[in-house]
Protein backbone atom coordinates (compact mmCIF):
# COMPACT_ATOMS: atom_id res chain seq x y z
CA UNK A 1 0.00 0.00 0.00
CA UNK A 2 2.35 2.42 0.84
CA UNK A 3 5.85 0.55 -1.36
CA UNK A 4 5.87 2.66 -4.41
CA UNK A 5 7.66 0.30 -6.98
CA UNK A 6 7.58 -2.69 -4.77
CA UNK A 7 10.53 -4.19 -3.08
CA UNK A 8 12.57 -6.71 -5.21
CA UNK A 9 9.47 -7.97 -6.46
CA UNK A 10 7.88 -8.25 -2.72
CA UNK A 11 5.60 -5.77 -2.72
CA UNK A 12 3.77 -6.47 -6.08
CA UNK A 13 3.84 -10.03 -5.74
CA UNK A 14 2.55 -10.05 -1.93
CA UNK A 15 -0.33 -7.41 -3.18
CA UNK A 16 -1.60 -10.44 -4.66
CA UNK A 17 -1.94 -12.33 -1.57
CA UNK A 18 -5.79 -12.81 -0.88
CA UNK A 19 -7.26 -11.03 2.14
CA UNK A 20 -8.06 -14.39 3.49
CA UNK A 21 -4.05 -15.05 4.57
CA UNK A 22 -3.81 -11.46 5.89
CA UNK A 23 -7.14 -11.80 8.03
CA UNK A 24 -5.96 -15.66 9.52
CA UNK A 25 -3.53 -13.73 11.37
CA UNK A 26 -6.71 -13.60 13.63
CA UNK A 27 -6.29 -17.13 14.39
CA UNK A 28 -2.73 -17.46 13.62
CA UNK A 29 -3.93 -20.63 11.65
CA UNK A 30 -2.37 -24.27 13.65
CA UNK A 31 -1.50 -23.18 17.15
CA UNK A 32 2.24 -24.15 17.94
CA UNK A 33 2.52 -26.57 20.63
CA UNK A 34 2.45 -25.14 24.37
CA UNK A 35 5.39 -24.52 26.17
CA UNK A 36 7.43 -27.08 27.60
CA UNK A 37 10.53 -28.25 28.42
CA UNK A 38 12.94 -26.77 27.69
CA UNK A 39 11.26 -23.96 26.06
CA UNK A 40 9.30 -23.61 29.20
CA UNK A 41 10.88 -20.66 31.37
CA UNK A 42 10.98 -22.19 34.95
CA UNK A 43 9.58 -21.82 37.83
CA UNK A 44 11.43 -19.22 40.37
CA UNK A 45 13.55 -21.41 42.79
CA UNK A 46 12.38 -21.68 46.23
CA UNK A 47 14.01 -19.45 48.71
CA UNK A 48 15.11 -17.28 45.90
CA UNK A 49 13.47 -13.61 45.78
CA UNK A 50 14.14 -13.65 41.49
CA UNK A 51 12.27 -10.22 41.07
CA UNK A 52 13.94 -7.42 40.45
CA UNK A 53 10.99 -5.21 41.01
CA UNK A 54 7.53 -5.96 43.17
CA UNK A 55 4.56 -7.60 41.64
CA UNK A 56 2.38 -5.44 40.57
CA UNK A 57 -1.37 -5.65 41.40
CA UNK A 58 -4.00 -5.25 39.22
CA UNK A 59 -5.42 -2.14 38.79
CA UNK A 60 -8.82 -1.56 40.70
CA UNK A 61 -10.72 -0.04 37.90
CA UNK A 62 -13.39 -1.98 35.98
CA UNK A 63 -11.78 -3.75 33.26
CA UNK A 64 -13.03 -1.93 29.89
CA UNK A 65 -12.12 -2.94 26.49
CA UNK A 66 -9.34 -0.73 25.00
CA UNK A 67 -10.74 1.53 22.67
CA UNK A 68 -8.70 0.49 20.00
CA UNK A 69 -11.18 -2.63 19.48
CA UNK A 70 -14.67 -1.34 20.17
CA UNK A 71 -16.59 -4.37 20.69
CA UNK A 72 -14.53 -6.91 20.79
CA UNK A 73 -14.85 -9.85 23.20
CA UNK A 74 -10.96 -10.83 24.51
CA UNK A 75 -10.93 -14.17 25.93
CA UNK A 76 -10.29 -14.56 29.66
CA UNK A 77 -6.48 -15.56 30.32
CA UNK A 78 -5.94 -19.20 31.84
CA UNK A 79 -2.66 -19.31 31.99
CA UNK A 80 0.73 -16.54 32.17
CA UNK A 81 1.77 -15.01 29.16
CA UNK A 82 5.64 -14.05 29.09
CA UNK A 83 7.27 -11.12 27.65
CA UNK A 84 11.55 -11.27 27.62
CA UNK A 85 13.20 -8.67 26.46
CA UNK A 86 16.09 -10.37 24.91
CA UNK A 87 19.87 -8.98 25.74
CA UNK A 88 21.43 -8.01 22.34
CA UNK A 89 23.05 -4.79 23.25
CA UNK A 90 22.50 -2.05 21.67
CA UNK A 91 18.97 -2.84 19.31
CA UNK A 92 15.63 -4.48 20.69
CA UNK A 93 14.37 -7.20 20.19
CA UNK A 94 10.82 -8.48 22.30
CA UNK A 95 9.80 -12.41 22.56
CA UNK A 96 5.93 -12.44 23.48
CA UNK A 97 4.98 -16.13 23.96
CA UNK A 98 0.86 -16.55 25.37
CA UNK A 99 0.03 -19.50 27.25
CA UNK A 100 -0.96 -21.22 24.48
CA UNK A 101 1.96 -21.91 22.95
CA UNK A 102 1.84 -18.82 20.14
CA UNK A 103 4.73 -16.69 19.76
CA UNK A 104 5.41 -13.22 18.13
CA UNK A 105 8.93 -11.85 18.28
CA UNK A 106 9.19 -7.93 18.10
CA UNK A 107 12.57 -6.64 16.83
CA UNK A 108 15.55 -8.67 16.16
CA UNK A 109 18.48 -6.64 17.43
CA UNK A 110 21.74 -6.56 16.05
CA UNK A 111 23.72 -9.11 13.95
CA UNK A 112 24.39 -12.12 15.18
CA UNK A 113 22.64 -13.74 19.00
CA UNK A 114 18.63 -13.40 18.54
CA UNK A 115 18.45 -16.69 16.45
CA UNK A 116 20.87 -18.82 18.90
CA UNK A 117 18.81 -17.39 22.03
CA UNK A 118 15.92 -18.22 20.90
CA UNK A 119 16.99 -21.87 20.06
CA UNK A 120 18.48 -22.09 23.68
CA UNK A 121 14.95 -21.22 24.62
CA UNK A 122 13.17 -23.62 22.94
CA UNK A 123 11.67 -21.48 20.35
CA UNK A 124 10.53 -24.03 17.23
CA UNK A 125 8.00 -21.34 15.56
CA UNK A 126 7.39 -17.89 15.68
CA UNK A 127 3.63 -17.23 14.32
CA UNK A 128 4.51 -13.61 13.32
CA UNK A 129 7.84 -11.00 13.27
CA UNK A 130 7.05 -7.41 13.73
CA UNK A 131 9.93 -5.31 11.94
CA UNK A 132 9.08 -1.82 13.16
CA UNK A 133 11.65 -0.37 11.46
CA UNK A 134 14.06 -1.28 9.16
CA UNK A 135 17.23 -0.15 11.12
CA UNK A 136 19.83 -2.48 11.64
CA UNK A 137 19.90 -2.82 15.41
CA UNK A 138 15.94 -3.79 15.26
CA UNK A 139 16.39 -6.41 11.78
CA UNK A 140 19.83 -6.95 11.98
CA UNK A 141 19.45 -10.65 13.36
CA UNK A 142 16.25 -11.11 11.63
CA UNK A 143 17.96 -12.73 8.46
CA UNK A 144 19.08 -15.59 10.90
CA UNK A 145 15.96 -16.04 12.92
CA UNK A 146 13.84 -16.43 9.59
CA UNK A 147 16.51 -18.94 8.54
CA UNK A 148 16.70 -21.43 11.82
CA UNK A 149 13.48 -20.75 12.99
CA UNK A 150 9.90 -21.07 11.20
CA UNK A 151 7.92 -17.81 10.78
CA UNK A 152 4.63 -17.56 9.60
CA UNK A 153 4.37 -13.73 8.56
CA UNK A 154 6.46 -10.93 8.93
CA UNK A 155 5.16 -7.01 9.21
CA UNK A 156 7.46 -4.35 8.61
CA UNK A 157 6.87 -0.68 8.63
CA UNK A 158 6.29 -0.14 4.90
CA UNK A 159 9.24 1.58 4.13
CA UNK A 160 11.95 0.31 2.13
CA UNK A 161 15.50 0.45 3.12
CA UNK A 162 18.75 0.50 0.78
CA UNK A 163 20.96 -1.50 2.93
CA UNK A 164 22.69 -5.07 3.02
CA UNK A 165 20.85 -5.67 6.65
CA UNK A 166 17.73 -4.92 4.74
CA UNK A 167 18.22 -7.18 1.55
CA UNK A 168 19.45 -10.10 3.74
CA UNK A 169 16.02 -10.03 5.47
CA UNK A 170 14.19 -9.85 2.29
CA UNK A 171 16.21 -12.62 0.34
CA UNK A 172 15.65 -15.00 3.98
CA UNK A 173 11.77 -14.20 3.80
CA UNK A 174 12.30 -15.08 -0.06
CA UNK A 175 13.77 -18.52 0.39
CA UNK A 176 10.96 -19.80 2.88
CA UNK A 177 8.47 -18.15 1.26
CA UNK A 178 7.38 -15.97 4.22
CA UNK A 179 4.59 -13.69 3.18
CA UNK A 180 4.99 -9.82 4.30
CA UNK A 181 1.95 -8.11 5.43
CA UNK A 182 1.89 -4.43 5.15
CA UNK A 183 1.37 -2.51 8.42
CA UNK A 184 -2.25 -1.54 8.45
CA UNK A 185 -4.09 -0.62 11.76
CA UNK A 186 -5.72 -3.97 12.28
CA UNK A 187 -6.77 -6.25 15.62
CA UNK A 188 -4.64 -9.06 15.64
CA UNK A 189 -6.04 -12.20 17.75
CA UNK A 190 -2.99 -14.11 19.32
CA UNK A 191 -4.36 -16.74 21.08
CA UNK A 192 -5.78 -15.60 25.01
CA UNK A 193 -3.64 -12.16 23.79
CA UNK A 194 -4.95 -9.49 21.38
CA UNK A 195 -2.42 -6.99 19.31
CA UNK A 196 -3.67 -3.64 18.03
CA UNK A 197 -1.48 -2.52 15.44
CA UNK A 198 -0.85 1.42 14.92
CA UNK A 199 0.08 2.04 11.67
CA UNK A 200 3.49 4.78 10.87
CA UNK A 201 2.53 7.35 8.10
CA UNK A 202 4.38 6.01 5.36
CA UNK A 203 6.45 9.14 4.42
CA UNK A 204 9.97 8.31 3.75
CA UNK A 205 10.51 12.11 4.07
CA UNK A 206 10.13 11.28 8.03
CA UNK A 207 13.11 8.49 8.18
CA UNK A 208 12.61 5.17 9.73
CA UNK A 209 12.14 6.25 13.49
CA UNK A 210 9.04 8.14 12.87
CA UNK A 211 7.50 5.38 10.46
CA UNK A 212 7.69 2.75 13.47
CA UNK A 213 5.03 0.26 13.61
CA UNK A 214 3.40 0.86 16.69
CA UNK A 215 1.99 -2.53 18.50
CA UNK A 216 -0.23 -2.28 21.75
CA UNK A 217 -0.46 -5.85 23.60
CA UNK A 218 -3.94 -6.90 25.78
CA UNK A 219 -3.89 -9.82 27.77
CA UNK A 220 -7.16 -9.90 29.92
CA UNK A 221 -6.29 -6.51 32.26
CA UNK A 222 -2.94 -5.67 31.27
CA UNK A 223 -1.42 -4.07 28.80
CA UNK A 224 1.75 -3.05 27.05
CA UNK A 225 2.87 -0.47 24.68
CA UNK A 226 5.99 -1.29 21.81
CA UNK A 227 6.60 2.09 19.53
CA UNK A 228 9.96 0.60 18.20
CA UNK A 229 12.41 4.22 17.81
CA UNK A 230 9.18 6.54 17.52
CA UNK A 231 9.94 10.24 17.94
CA UNK A 232 7.95 13.47 18.44
CA UNK A 233 6.50 13.53 14.86
CA UNK A 234 5.09 10.07 15.20
CA UNK A 235 3.80 10.13 18.29
CA UNK A 236 1.71 13.46 17.73
CA UNK A 237 0.97 11.25 14.27
CA UNK A 238 -0.74 8.68 16.90
CA UNK A 239 -2.76 11.04 19.71
CA UNK A 240 -4.05 13.35 16.69
CA UNK A 241 -5.28 10.61 14.08
CA UNK A 242 -6.05 7.28 15.71
CA UNK A 243 -9.99 7.36 15.93
CA UNK A 244 -9.91 6.53 19.57
CA UNK A 245 -6.97 8.09 22.19
CA UNK A 246 -4.36 4.93 22.97
CA UNK A 247 -4.81 3.32 26.63
CA UNK A 248 -3.24 3.45 29.51
CA UNK A 249 -1.01 0.97 29.81
CA UNK A 250 0.65 -1.21 33.04
CA UNK A 251 4.43 -1.73 30.77
CA UNK A 252 5.74 0.34 27.59
CA UNK A 253 8.82 -0.60 25.91
CA UNK A 254 11.03 2.76 26.14
CA UNK A 255 10.83 4.41 22.69
CA UNK A 256 14.29 4.97 20.57
CA UNK A 257 16.32 2.99 23.53
CA UNK A 258 15.68 5.77 25.83
CA UNK A 259 17.04 8.23 23.93
CA UNK A 260 16.37 12.25 24.55
CA UNK A 261 14.33 12.33 21.05
CA UNK A 262 12.27 9.46 21.86
CA UNK A 263 9.29 9.32 24.03
CA UNK A 264 7.34 12.54 24.55
CA UNK A 265 5.68 14.08 27.93
CA UNK A 266 2.32 13.54 25.71
CA UNK A 267 2.32 10.60 24.37
CA UNK A 268 3.49 9.30 28.45
CA UNK A 269 0.72 11.68 30.18
CA UNK A 270 -2.06 9.87 28.48
CA UNK A 271 -0.35 6.28 28.35
CA UNK A 272 0.70 6.24 32.16
CA UNK A 273 2.96 3.79 32.35
CA UNK A 274 4.00 1.65 35.67
CA UNK A 275 6.85 -0.47 34.17
CA UNK A 276 9.12 1.05 31.28
CA UNK A 277 11.76 -1.01 30.09
CA UNK A 278 14.85 0.24 28.21
CA UNK A 279 16.44 -1.99 25.48
CA UNK A 280 20.55 -0.31 25.44
CA UNK A 281 23.71 -1.87 25.29
CA UNK A 282 26.25 -2.12 28.71
CA UNK A 283 28.26 1.27 28.37
CA UNK A 284 26.86 2.65 25.14
CA UNK A 285 28.56 4.79 23.32
CA UNK A 286 24.59 7.25 23.01
CA UNK A 287 24.12 7.39 26.67
CA UNK A 288 21.20 5.28 26.84
CA UNK A 289 18.69 5.91 28.58
CA UNK A 290 19.29 9.43 27.80
CA UNK A 291 19.06 11.52 31.78
CA UNK A 292 16.25 14.06 30.03
CA UNK A 293 14.45 10.69 28.53
CA UNK A 294 14.59 9.05 32.83
CA UNK A 295 13.10 12.55 33.81
CA UNK A 296 10.17 12.10 31.40
CA UNK A 297 9.44 8.52 33.06
CA UNK A 298 9.88 10.12 36.46
CA UNK A 299 7.23 12.36 36.02
CA UNK A 300 4.48 9.24 35.89
CA UNK A 301 5.71 7.71 38.26
CA UNK A 302 7.30 4.46 35.81
CA UNK A 303 9.92 2.24 37.56
CA UNK A 304 12.70 1.73 35.11
CA UNK A 305 14.45 -1.23 34.27
CA UNK A 306 17.40 -1.44 31.30
CA UNK A 307 19.01 -3.93 29.46
CA UNK A 308 21.93 -2.38 30.17
CA UNK A 309 21.65 -2.98 33.67
CA UNK A 310 20.17 -6.38 33.90
CA UNK A 311 21.08 -7.56 30.85
CA UNK A 312 18.08 -10.39 29.88
CA UNK A 313 14.81 -8.91 31.54
CA UNK A 314 11.22 -10.64 31.45
CA UNK A 315 7.82 -9.54 32.86
CA UNK A 316 5.18 -12.96 33.87
CA UNK A 317 1.74 -11.73 33.70
CA UNK A 318 -0.91 -13.47 35.46
CA UNK A 319 -4.66 -14.31 34.17
CA UNK A 320 -6.21 -11.63 36.97
CA UNK A 321 -3.88 -8.78 35.27
CA UNK A 322 -1.00 -8.76 37.91
CA UNK A 323 2.50 -8.88 36.90
CA UNK A 324 6.49 -9.00 38.25
CA UNK A 325 9.40 -8.09 36.29
CA UNK A 326 12.35 -10.35 37.23
CA UNK A 327 15.80 -11.93 35.34
CA UNK A 328 18.12 -14.55 36.74
CA UNK A 329 15.96 -18.16 38.21
CA UNK A 330 12.65 -16.76 36.26
CA UNK A 331 14.75 -17.59 32.99
CA UNK A 332 15.58 -20.12 31.17
CA UNK A 333 19.24 -20.12 29.96
CA UNK A 334 20.57 -17.39 28.48
CA UNK A 335 22.27 -17.74 24.85
CA UNK A 336 25.82 -16.14 24.17
CA UNK A 337 26.62 -13.32 25.84
CA UNK A 338 26.36 -10.37 23.30
CA UNK A 339 29.32 -8.05 23.33
CA UNK A 340 28.83 -4.22 24.17
CA UNK A 341 29.27 -2.72 21.00
CA UNK A 342 27.59 -5.35 18.49
CA UNK A 343 29.62 -4.59 15.48
CA UNK A 344 27.24 -4.61 11.89
CA UNK A 345 28.24 -4.91 8.20
CA UNK A 346 29.10 -1.42 6.81
CA UNK A 347 30.57 -0.22 4.13
CA UNK A 348 33.85 2.03 5.50
CA UNK A 349 34.05 5.32 3.67
CA UNK A 350 37.98 5.10 3.80
CA UNK A 351 38.45 1.50 2.60
CA UNK A 352 35.15 0.89 0.21
CA UNK A 353 35.65 0.54 -3.78
CA UNK A 354 33.80 3.27 -5.78
CA UNK A 355 31.61 0.96 -6.92
CA UNK A 356 30.92 0.39 -3.69
CA UNK A 357 30.32 3.88 -2.18
CA UNK A 358 27.79 4.26 -4.74
CA UNK A 359 25.29 1.90 -2.12
CA UNK A 360 25.32 5.05 -0.28
CA UNK A 361 22.52 7.56 -0.59
CA UNK A 362 24.25 10.99 -1.79
CA UNK A 363 27.21 9.10 -3.45
CA UNK A 364 26.72 9.11 -7.28
CA UNK A 365 29.92 8.12 -9.28
CA UNK A 366 31.37 11.49 -9.28
CA UNK A 367 30.93 12.00 -5.44
CA UNK A 368 32.27 8.72 -5.02
CA UNK A 369 35.73 9.62 -7.01
CA UNK A 370 36.15 12.55 -5.13
CA UNK A 371 35.38 10.70 -2.11
CA UNK A 372 38.37 8.53 -2.70
CA UNK A 373 40.81 11.16 -3.73
CA UNK A 374 40.10 12.85 -0.65
CA UNK A 375 40.60 10.24 1.64
CA UNK A 376 43.92 9.27 0.06
CA UNK A 377 45.23 12.90 1.11
CA UNK A 378 43.29 12.43 4.90
CA UNK A 379 41.42 9.27 6.05
CA UNK A 380 38.09 10.50 6.72
CA UNK A 381 37.66 10.56 10.66
CA UNK A 382 33.77 10.44 11.10
CA UNK A 383 30.71 10.65 9.00
CA UNK A 384 30.40 14.29 10.16
CA UNK A 385 33.90 14.48 8.62
CA UNK A 386 31.88 13.90 5.15
CA UNK A 387 30.95 17.31 4.26
CA UNK A 388 34.45 17.59 2.98
CA UNK A 389 33.43 15.66 -0.20
CA UNK A 390 31.42 18.61 -2.22
CA UNK A 391 27.67 18.65 -2.81
CA UNK A 392 27.69 16.61 0.28
CA UNK A 393 26.56 19.04 3.88
CA UNK A 394 25.13 18.18 6.75
CA UNK A 395 22.03 17.33 5.86
CA UNK A 396 23.18 15.26 3.59
CA UNK A 397 25.53 13.42 6.04
CA UNK A 398 22.68 13.13 8.29
CA UNK A 399 20.69 11.28 5.45
CA UNK A 400 23.76 8.89 5.15
CA UNK A 401 23.88 8.20 8.70
CA UNK A 402 19.83 7.00 8.84
CA UNK A 403 20.58 4.92 6.39
CA UNK A 404 23.10 2.92 8.55
CA UNK A 405 25.07 1.87 5.69
CA UNK A 406 28.33 3.84 5.99
CA UNK A 407 30.62 3.65 8.43
CA UNK A 408 34.31 4.90 9.06
CA UNK A 409 36.66 2.51 11.06
CA UNK A 410 35.53 -0.35 12.53
CA UNK A 411 31.73 0.67 12.87
CA UNK A 412 32.17 4.31 13.69
CA UNK A 413 28.85 6.30 12.31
Amino acid sequence: MRRSGGRNGWGTRLALLPLTIALSLGAFGCASSPPGPPGTPPQPTPGVAPEVAPDFAPDTAPEAAPALAPGMDAPRPTGDLWIHFLDVGQGDAVLIEEPSGRRVLIDAGPAGRVADTLQAMGVEELDLFIASHNHADHIGGAAAVIRAIPVRFVMDNGVPHITLTYQRMLEAMREHDVPLLEPEGRTVQFGQATLHILPPPGDPRLGHNDNSVGVILRFGRFHAMFAGDAEGHLWHHWLETLPEPLPAVDLHKASHHGSRNGDIAEALAVLQPRVILVGAGRNNRFGHPHPEALALYEEVGAQVFSTAEWGRIGVRVQPDGSFQVGEGPLFPPAGPEPDEEPQELCLDVNTASVLELQAIIHLDTVRSQLLVSLREERPFTSLDDLVRVPGIGPARVRDIRDQGLACVGLGGR
